[in-house]
């Protein structure tokens, strides 16, 4: 629709270059028969008359020539109805001239009688169009106005009708045989169409003011008041016309009122967008790292918007601590619709990814069902949504549509994973959405990408393509992942050179590092040791620990405080990590020579559970008063010099430290 209204205005804009050339040819016509003219005949009125002739004609090239250049600030409509209004005006001032040059003239009786024949239907024809506009403003859809613009039009075809034998019959108007003009007794008629016309727009626009801004309104008021007032005061003047040299000028005032009018809208618009553009881009995550706590993976990603607002997006999220979802995504259509409806899809992914824990495809169905109701626009969205479990690198996702990844391996180069993916989002209700799977080893990095990337274009046409891309990505494979991005980024810039960019550029690309597991977890049993979490196993932890802190000459007092410590922790791990399941526990031990410090760590794949969450006891009561619980980790953060708990890779990790040579 879009392409399609852009090109009708690139054609009317053609049209009106060609006019404003006819335009120039007419006023240098009008030049020379003037200076053909012998200018005894004219007295000083006729002479003021034509210069405003010449000035009316000379003020509406300008205004053409103007309008073409602020193309972008009218609508088709206005462009039909404004130009129609000018030309038509500019038409009338030479008609005008004309006759001024041919009265008195007897060979020119005939061309005489022609001209004055087109001024009087060409005046009612411009008041028609006027009618037209106005009601193209305030709405003319409307039943009554409809009747109005019906009678109006056969009254017009009447009137011109009555203007035509008028040649024959002279009721308006005659030319003698010696070619002079002599306005007749009903003269007056001729000019009660129009009249009729301008009242029954001045009526329309007071009724429907509130639909007009200020600008609009005195724009066609005057357009209305001014030609209205000097055509009742030429019907009693003879050898003074200036009643079209006051509608062009009415026609500039319209002009420059309008212009303003649709320059504070541009700037609120303008505005609109600006704003809409950073809340849209506001809404795109843009901190890398984006997880700072989380070493499992890098991740970085950009759009670049061919317009303000760009229909493309993409979002990472965290379902919990051991699934991150990754989307990228292009909506059909840019600007403001595209954008409005691209949030309302990134919002739908995020919202039902963690109300619900179903796959990639259950995920994108759900959302498509959504998207599809009261979708009027026709808006459909490809989406490569894929979540990554960071704990074993199995990455599941779908593809509704859209460009496929490119997967480097470490050590390896970029190749597009190539898979049959299923219709867009909102396109069909019952589109079915199939998961795929892929592990991702540590090393690997994935790649994905809207087709802005491939389908830019350089001055002559030609596409970026798959091929361009993967070269570009294969230029250097083990670098970070926003060097990944800069190097196309880079390669697309020096491929396209000056052209325009037409589409959204958007790229996202995630390398994974791998993942702490206790089930690939391999202890040397002299630092560190895996075991089945039972209390049994208690006597194997002692020993490593016993081992490790005489290694380092640890004071006994200290020591023993670090056993009490250990095993409160590692009991309540064995009691209640795993309560329907057998599981296993981690322990890893430390020692940093510059602070002394010796650490434990217990790792455990179990219930999340973070013991520093309990509320320390209130020990000014007696053992009844107390709640029971928590006297144990109270007991660890006082014996230890520092404890922390965080949940990754989903494990359990704790870890406590203490100085052994105090």
């Amino acid at each position: 629709m879009v392409r399609r209204v852009a090109k009708r205005l690139k054609q009317i804009n053609d049209k009106r270059i060609i006019i404003v050339i006819l335009m120039q040819l007419v006023i240098i016509l009008s030049f020379i028969f003037l200076g053909s003219t012998d200018r005894d005949r004219l007295n000083t009125s006729r002479i003021f008359s034509i210069a405003f002739d010449i000035a009316g004609m000379l003020v509406g090239e300008v205004i053409l020539i103007c309008s073409i250049i602020d193309d972008a600030k009218h609508t088709h409509e206005d462009l039909v109805f404004f130009t129609s209004i000018l030309v038509v005006t500019f038409v009338l001032l030479f008609l005008d001239e004309a006759a001024w040059l041919v009265d008195g003239v007897e060979n020119y009786r005939t061309c005489g009688i022609v001209i004055n024949t087109c001024y009087y239907a060409l005046g009612q024809f411009l008041a028609l169009i006027f009618w037209n506009y106005v009601i193209s403003v305030v709405g003319g859809q409307r039943p009554r106005l409809l009747i109005i613009s019906k009678i109006l039009n056969v009254a017009f075809a009447i009137e011109v009708l009555s203007i035509i034998l008028n040649a024959k019959f002279g009721y308006y108007f005659s030319v003698n045989e010696y070619g002079f003009y002599h306005r007749e007794s009903f003269n007056f008629i001729a000019y009660m169409y129009a009249h009729i016309v301008l009242f029954i727009s001045f009526l329309v626009i007071i009724r429907n003011k509130s639909l007009l801004d200020f600008h609009q309104f005195v724009a066609m008021m005057v357009y209305v008041i001014l030609p209205f007032v000097v055509s009742i005061i030429m019907i009693f003047l003879y050898e003074f016309s200036v009643l079209y040299a006051s509608v062009m000028l009415a026609t500039l005032v319209m002009y420059c009122m309008l212009n303003v009018s649709r320059s504070k809208a541009t700037a609120r618009a303008e505005y609109d967008l600006h704003l809409a553009a950073k809340i849209q881009s506001d809404a795109l995550p843009k901190e890398f790292p984006a997880f700072p706590n989380r070493n499992e993976f890098d991740l970085f990603a950009c759009m670049i918007p061919a317009r303000d607002i760009g229909g493309d997006f993409y979002d990472f999220f965290m379902i919990d601590d051991d699934r991150l979802a990754l989307v990228i995504a292009d909506v059909s259509g840019k600007g403001m619709p595209a954008a409005l409806f691209m949030m309302a899809a990134k919002n739908l992914i995020k919202s039902v990814c963690r109300i619900r824990r179903d796959t990639p495809a259950q995920i994108l169905e759900t959302v498509n069902r959504q998207l599809c109701d009261g979708n009027e626009e026709s808006f459909f969205i490809t989406v490569w949504f894929g979540i990554l479990t960071i704990s074993s690198g199995e990455l599941q996702y779908a593809n509704a549509g859209h460009e496929h990844p490119a997967i480097c391996r470490k050590g390896a180069s970029y190749n597009l994973k190539k898979e049959k993916h299923s219709l867009p989002l909102a396109v069909d209700k019952d589109t079915m959405f199939y998961n795929e799977s892929i592990r991702l080893n540590k090393g690997d990095k994935i790649y994905l990408y809207t087709d802005g990337v491939t389908d830019s274009r350089n001055e002559n046409g030609v596409l970026f393509g798959e091929k361009r891309l993967l070269e570009a990505l294969n230029r250097e494979t083990n670098i970070v992942v926003n060097k990944v991005v800069g190097n196309v980024l880079d390669q697309i810039n020096g491929f396209i050179n000056n052209a325009i960019q037409h589409d959204d550029i958007t790229m996202l690309i995630l390398q994974y590092n791998g993942s702490f597991s206790i089930n690939k977890f391999e202890a040397d049993n002299v630092t560190s040791l895996k075991i089945e979490a039972t209390r049994e196993n208690w006597e194997l932890v002692m020993n490593l620990i016993k081992d490790r802190l005489t290694f380092y000459d640890c004071p006994k007092g200290i020591a023993n405080q670090i056993y009490i410590a250990a095993e409160e922790i590692y009991v309540n791990i064995a009691s209640y990590a795993y309560p329907d399941r057998d599981g296993m526990a981690v322990i890893i031990t430390d020692y940093d020579e510059e602070t002394k410090e010796f650490s434990i760590r217990f790792v455990d794949a179990g219930i999340k559970y973070n013991p520093l969450k309990k509320e320390d006891p209130n020990t000014d009561l007696t053992a009844k008063q107390r709640r029971i619980g928590g006297l144990g980790i109270f007991m660890v953060k006082k014996i230890m010099d520092s404890v922390s708990y965080e949940h990754k890779g989903g494990n359990n990790i704790f870890v406590m430290k203490k100085n052994i040579k105090e």
